[in-house]
């Protein structure tokens, strides 16, 4: 899953719970930019996605792909 797709998944939760507008003003952003996020009609900037993450408590972590190690392990033999 994409960052996009986490926190458009996030977003979408939280909006049963609370207002589009609540969420845009403890994140720190525009109402009009978070809704077309959420809609689909523009992507975020980088500021953007950070203050969204943070407010959900969401972190950035690499992931190890299988592909990946083998990749790794048949340069080592």
């Amino acid at each position: 899953m994409t960052v996009t797709e986490t926190l458009r998944r996030h977003l979408d939760k939280a909006t049963d719970s609370a207002s589009l507008n609540s969420i845009a003003i403890a994140a720190g952003m525009d109402r009009a930019v978070l809704f077309r996020f959420q809609t689909g009609e523009r992507m975020l900037a980088g500021d953007s996605i950070d203050r969204l993450a943070d407010y959900f408590g969401l972190t950035l972590q690499a992931a190890t792909r299988a592909s990946s190690k083998r990749k790794a392990a048949s340069k080592r033999t």
